[in-house]
């Protein structure tokens, strides 16, 4: 059953991002902004990000990619975590709405600082990571975790961009916010 859920997972994920972009593209919204990093780092992040996922979907189908003997209770985690990116990263996208790029924007925007963005600035980053966690926990793969900690390094690079790029934009309402809220939720 774990597979199927964990497969549904990132059906589920896939659906959203498609459903999100379709939206854009029906009412000539621009879904793509200036990169927060130098495009190769930005594209290492995603393909490491996508096959550590991958990963876990191949594990998920059937294939056995373990190092080191199952165990109950990092599946367990994992599915848990799985659930929880997912519920994390939808709810961004949920508040986030309009203003959801991939990159800097460049047209006018808000600060988004309402749902879940009461409580962490980055929730979609958060839910990547989650899920990228989960990944390591259900596969127990070396070339999993290195990965997910390429991906995590990149993102962690993106986001410190992309709060600098908020600094400047919204001066003190944005450093107000920064002030109240946590990066990552507990971090």
């Amino acid at each position: 059953m774990t597979g199927f859920q964990i497969i549904a997972i990132f059906a589920a994920f896939l659906v959203m991002n498609a459903l999100q972009e379709r939206s854009f593209k029906e009412r000539a919204l621009e879904i793509k902004g200036r990169l927060a990093v130098p495009e190769p780092l930005f594209r290492l992040g995603r393909l490491s990000l996508v096959f550590a996922w991958l990963l876990s979907i191949v594990q998920a189908a059937g294939a056995d990619l373990r190092f080191v003997a199952p165990c109950r209770f990092c599946e367990t985690a994992a599915l848990l975590l799985f659930y929880a990116g997912f519920a994390v990263a939808a709810a961004s996208y949920r508040f986030l709405g309009d203003a959801n790029k991939i990159g800097l924007p460049e047209e006018r925007t808000v600060l988004v600082t309402g749902g879940i963005y009461r409580f962490m600035r980055n929730p979609l980053y958060t839910g990547l990571f989650l899920i990228d966690i989960a990944s390591c926990l259900y596969t127990l793969n070396p070339l999993t975790l290195v990965l997910t900690l390429t991906a995590m390094a990149v993102y962690h690079r993106i986001v410190k961009a992309e709060e600098d790029f908020l600094a400047a934009r919204f001066g003190a309402e944005y450093e107000s916010y920064k002030r109240r809220v946590r990066r990552y939720f507990f971090f």
